[in-house]
């Protein structure tokens, strides 16, 4: 019988996961319920524009962010900012990504933005600035943890996630469902709506904490992943597969 796991990305950031469960005779499925789009935060960039001189580290926590922020930064007439910061990475996906742009790539974290900042921590000092290119949506951690530490954060938001229709959405599979897996709490909230509040009726994996709060609070029974790596996600696919 064919095996699957639905995935709330896309299949272009799923090649890894598809590698891993393809040795175990499971199949990624991509449900993107959430869709991006650029975005051009005047307003922000202004800001930045203004502090230039202030900035010692760019903060990288998602791959879409890598992507989008030199072209973003370009209609400002700041990418040569952006190429001159040492850059951040939440994990090395993203450094990939980020590398792949042209982006000085300086340290790589553990995969969440509240280690990174704990990570940067020993390159900043109070009274730094980092520059925060972002979604529209982000987590505050990252911000809290160097807030404390007296780190100004500056997000400029480059890209938003957007619902995706009910018609962008491919048909599932026939076969078995073996997991669903929830990458963030907007993805989490996206797929209940997008199955009519009726999830699979197969385990469900949160790739955090929060996003399996979110889950909670929508009905699902989410385990959360110790930690959001590949690692951790293969281990609990394995803990369900055996």
């Amino acid at each position: 019988m064919r095996r699957w796991v639905l995935v709330t990305r896309p299949a272009e950031e799923l090649a890894d996961l598809a590698a891993v469960l393809a040795r175990r005779g499971v199949e990624v499925v991509p449900y993107p319920v959430l869709v991006p789009r650029a975005v051009d935060d005047a307003a922000a960039w202004l800001a930045v524009r203004e502090a230039a001189a202030a900035f010692r580290w760019l903060v990288l926590t998602s791959p879409r962010a890598a992507a989008a922020v030199l072209p973003a930064a370009a209609q400002h007439g700041l990418d040569a900012l952006v190429r001159r910061l040492p850059a951040a990475s939440v994990g090395e996906r993203t450094a990939a990504v980020a590398r792949s742009a042209g982006l000085n790539v300086e340290m790589v974290g553990k995969g969440s933005g509240a280690a990174l900042a704990v990570a940067l921590a020993t390159a900043v000092a109070a009274g730094d600035w980092v520059l925060h290119p972002c979604g529209r949506e982000h987590r505050p951690e990252l911000a809290e943890e160097l807030g404390r530490r007296g780190v100004r954060v500056v997000a400029v938001p480059v890209y938003a996630m957007e619902l995706a229709t009910a018609e962008s959405l491919p048909p599932l599979p026939d076969g078995q469902a073996v997991a669903v897996l929830l990458t963030s709490p907007r993805a989490a909230a996206a797929y209940h709506a997008a199955r009519g509040g009726q999830p699979l009726p197969c385990p469900h994996v949160a790739m955090g904490a929060t996003t399996a709060a979110e889950a909670g609070r929508l009905g699902l029974a989410a385990r959360a992943l110790p930690e959001p790596n590949l690692a951790a996600l293969e281990e609990e696919l394995c803990r369900i597969l055996s």
